[in-house]
């Protein structure tokens, strides 16, 4: 499943990029698509966690739950801050402090 969603989001990046993959031809990179791809092949990683480390059904539901909440807080935290960049290429307040929420989830 998570190969698949990869597979997909790669090829419609590849969309974007065009085939010659110069980046004076790019016409844009498609940042929503490399958010959308890890907000839902995260979370499918992280399900194998507990069942890797061999927990019960009581600590292996309630460390998936922290984990999945982490990982939406740092990615959502991640898309503020890149998407929130000024023109000029500088951070704004905005993406400072998502970044820094990011970093702590």
């Amino acid at each position: 499943m998570v190969s698949a969603v990869c597979i997909v989001s790669c090829y419609f990046m590849k969309q974007a990029v065009g085939d010659s993959g110069s980046l004076s031809k790019i016409d844009g990179f498609l940042t929503e698509i490399l958010y959308i791809d890890w907000l839902v092949t995260t979370p499918l990683l992280l399900i194998k966690i507990p069942v890797l480390l061999g927990l019960k059904e009581g600590k292996g539901r309630a460390l998936l739950t922290k984990l999945v909440i982490a990982d939406i807080i740092m990615i959502t935290g991640g898309y503020i801050s890149e998407s929130s960049i000024n023109l000029a290429g500088d951070f704004t307040q905005l993406s400072l402090r998502a970044y820094v929420i990011s970093c702590i989830a």
